[in-house]
C-alpha cells in the first residue's frame, strides 16, 4: 500500500509549507515486537511498516480533541438528518430525532445520548478526585 504522503520525498511540499520546520523537530524510532507506541493526540505523526504488522490503533477521546468530536457529532446529525429527510413527515418530531440518533451511532459509534453519558461519567470521576 503507497503512503498518502511520502515526508522523505520532495514532493508535495507546496501543499506543507512548514514541513521542513517540522521535520527539523522529527523523532524516529523502531517498534519491536511486543511494544507499545503511544502519540499524544494532536501529534501529526508518519508511520513505515518494515515487516509485515499488525497494527491496532486506538483514537483518545480526551480534552485535548473533545471539541472534535463534538464538530463530528454535529455533522454526523446534519448528514443522518440529510439522509432520512424523506421519512420527517410519517414521524413526529421525537421519533424522527430518535431515527437521527440512532443513525449517529450506527455510522460514527456515539450519538448525543452516548456523548452525555460519556461526559457525565467524566465529570463525576473527576469530581470525586477534587474530594
Amino acid at each position: 500500500m503507497a503512503a498518502t504522503f511520502d515526508i522523505g520525498k520532495s514532493d508535495g511540499r507546496d501543499r506543507f509549507p512548514n514541513l521542513d520546520t517540522a521535520c527539523q523537530h522529527t523523532i524516529e524510532c523502531v517498534q519491536e515486537a511486543g511494544e507499545t507506541i503511544f502519540v499524544p493526540s494532536g501529534w501529526h505523526h508518519t508511520v513505515e511498516n518494515i515487516e509485515d504488522t499488525l497494527s491496532i490503533n486506538h483514537n483518545w477521546l480526551n480534552g485535548y480533541n473533545i471539541h472534535w468530536a463534538l464538530a463530528l457529532l454535529q455533522q454526523e446529525r446534519t448528514d443522518a438528518i440529510a439522509c432520512i429527510e424523506d421519512c420527517r413527515e410519517g414521524c413526529t418530531e421525537v421519533e424522527f430525532e430518535n431515527l437521527v440518533q440512532r443513525n449517529m451511532a450506527a455510522n460514527c459509534g456515539m450519538n448525543y445520548a452516548f456523548m452525555a453519558t460519556f461526559m457525565h461519567l467524566i465529570l463525576q470521576r473527576e469530581s470525586q478526585l477534587l474530594r
